[in-house]
């Protein structure tokens, strides 16, 4: 038995996908999901099966990794969510020759250097900082948008499809109120971005963007005309404590092997650590808390997984290859050296990326990963 091992609850991921694709068809707005979540094969035919012909990447290798596989022809759009790296031109152009595919410009000096390099024309979005701090042009950097607006207006080979923001500081809000104010005021600065495009006569751009808390929860996405969420594939326990989805929603569970316990703390030390959960942790009542525990159940051949109470049984720490998990007097009494145990992780993005390997909970096979 691999421990740890990652089970997929392909079912519930079927119904997370589901749900929001109804939100994007009802509001006439083009769902284009990102794969770095579960980076699977199986999973993205999920989407092509009920029309999804675009998709988003973090990064110019899982772009390439995506167009190896069979799904190829049926994938329109390749959109590369994350700034270019125009020291890589060669191989964007060989992936643009391939399949459609659109950039994202962060600054002017790179929208300068791919006017250099590119020897093709290709498809852009200029990504605006509203708030979250990471990437894109802020409000305090008009006069380099509008210059950077100007190189890719004069420029004959970059193709301008619009704005794209990320509003990530929803991540920040425990509600839903919380997550449509954040939204809302992001949306606002991203339109005014738009407005400086408009007023520069280049017409027909759109506002794309893309964040699991606001495509869960809200019904109404405003004007926008593309949504590129990826976490909602599987969730995880972060996206629970934002208020992005039950505890019920969530479609992955680490499974563990106990290898001692602690009768004086109550705890147990699993195999499963930093390297295979990441050290992405949130605090709760004071208390770091980096993952949950879930009673495995197995039934015929299939695993399902019972979520703990959170207020009192959770990872307390994490180390490379260890774990400790705290758990109430009652649950302590259930476990015994050499059981499994399940855990809900708190980044299923991390530990999707770390582990490499899931299987289908329902026939323990593996799920063919990108």
């Amino acid at each position: 038995m691999a421990s740890p091992k990652l089970l997929i609850d392909l079912d519930q991921v079927s119904k997370n996908i589901e749900k929001v694709y109804s939100k994007a068809k009802k509001q006439n707005i083009k769902l284009v999901p990102h794969i770095k979540t579960h980076q699977s094969f199986t999973i993205t035919n999920k989407f092509i099966e009920l029309g999804v012909k675009d998709f988003t990447v973090a990064s110019i290798d899982m772009a390439k990794a995506l167009l190896k596989s069979d799904l190829n022809e049926k994938i329109e759009s390749i959109t590369i969510a994350f700034p270019v790296d125009f020291t890589r031109t060669e191989e964007i152009e060989e992936l643009n020759s391939k399949i459609r595919t659109n950039i994202f410009i962060v600054n002017k000096k790179s929208a300068e250097e791919l006017v250099k390099r590119l020897k093709n024309p290709i498809n852009c979005f200029i990504e605006v900082d509203t708030g979250y701090k990471r990437t894109g042009f802020s409000e305090d950097k008009l006069n380099e948008f509008v210059e950077t607006l100007n190189i890719v207006k004069e420029s004959n080979k970059l193709n301008l499809q619009g704005i794209y923001f990320h509003a990530g500081h929803t991540y920040d809000a425990r509600s839903e109120s919380q997550i449509k104010k954040t939204y809302f005021a992001s949306l606002k600065i991203a339109k005014k971005f738009n407005e400086l495009i408009k007023s520069n006569d280049l017409e027909g751009t759109i506002i794309a963007t893309g964040d699991t808390p606001s495509a869960s929860v809200l019904d109404d996405w405003g004007e926008i005309q593309q949504m590129h969420p990826g976490n909602f594939t599987l969730y995880d326990l972060f996206q629970n404590q934002v208020g992005s989805c039950s505890i019920d929603e969530i479609a992955l569970c680490m499974q563990n092997t106990i290898v001692d316990k602690n009768e004086e703390r109550q705890e147990l030390l699993i195999h499963g650590g930093s390297v295979h959960f990441s050290k992405d942790n949130f605090e709760k009542d004071g208390k770091k808390i980096f993952g949950l525990p879930a009673r495995l159940v197995k039934k015929n051949n299939q695993i399902s997984w019972e979520k703990l109470d959170l207020e009192k049984n959770f990872i307390k720490s994490l180390s490379q290859e260890h774990g400790i998990i705290k758990l109430s007097e009652e649950e302590f009494k259930q476990f015994e050296i050499g059981d499994s145990i399940g855990v809900i992780p708190v980044h299923s993005c991390l530990s999707s990326q770390a582990m490499g390997e899931f299987y289908d909970n329902r026939t323990n096979e593996v799920i063919e990963r990108i």
